[in-house]
């Protein structure tokens, strides 16, 4: 279990440190993320995700699709 959440931890710091540089490395070009897992839609990682999709969508202006 600390494993999942140490996996669940560092995926979030690397969306968080992307979002971070999204001002400094602003440009035209669109950029896909491509997320995957074997789990359930009530899952807390597919919960996970989708938020990370809704934040990106909303931060980047439609140019990072996830």
């Amino acid at each position: 279990m600390k494993n999942l959440r140490l996996v669940f931890m560092v995926s979030i710091i690397l969306a968080l440190i992307c979002l971070a540089y999204l001002p400094v490395t602003a440009s035209t070009e669109k950029v896909e993320i491509v997320f995957q897992h074997n789990n359930t839609e009530d899952h807390p990682w597919h919960q996970g995700a989708l938020y990370m999709q809704k934040a990106l969508d909303e931060r980047s202006n439609g140019r990072i699709k996830v």
